[in-house]
């Protein structure tokens, strides 16, 4: 007799469930990713303005360039804070998505320890049957010999 887990179409879920999440939570980590890719760009960008700024200041330049090079600035000081935010809103996403996985895995492996305690008990069980069937086998050609 075959081991039969009345409870295998709830396994499944959960496994195809948990694997969801396991995809949603790696796009999170993707998104995140570009996300600091784009700060750690901007601050570049940032840094060579300024430093632009500060070469322009040294070697003179008209107050026209000049305040081109601090309005861009600027520009890109708020595409920075923009990104900042977006940032944290990406952090919090992955925060609530690593809790749902958790949960959806957590949710998989009770059902996962119960289809390990049924198989451990079938097992058991089958042996004791496998026993029984030997031993009477036993019997029976010993009560034939005499």
């Amino acid at each position: 007799m075959a081991f039969h887990f009345p409870l295998a179409t709830v396994l499944r879920v959960r496994e195809s469930l948990e694997k969801k999440e396991q995809q949603a939570l790696d796009q999170c980590y993707r998104h995140l990713y570009m996300v600091q890719k784009r700060l750690s760009e901007t601050d570049a960008w940032v840094k060579r303005l300024r430093e632009e700024y500060a070469d322009r200041l040294a070697t003179g330049t008209k107050a026209a360039g000049a305040q081109c090079l601090i309005e861009e600035q600027l520009r890109v000081e708020q595409l920075r804070d923009t990104i900042l935010k977006q940032l944290t809103q990406a952090q919090q996403a992955l925060q609530e998505q690593l809790a749902r996985f958790r949960a959806a895995r957590q949710q998989r492996e009770v059902i996962t320890e119960l289809r390990r305690s049924a198989y451990w008990e079938w097992s058991r069980h089958e042996a004791q049957r496998e026993q029984r069937l030997v031993d009477d086998l036993y019997l029976l050609r010993r009560l034939h010999r005499k």
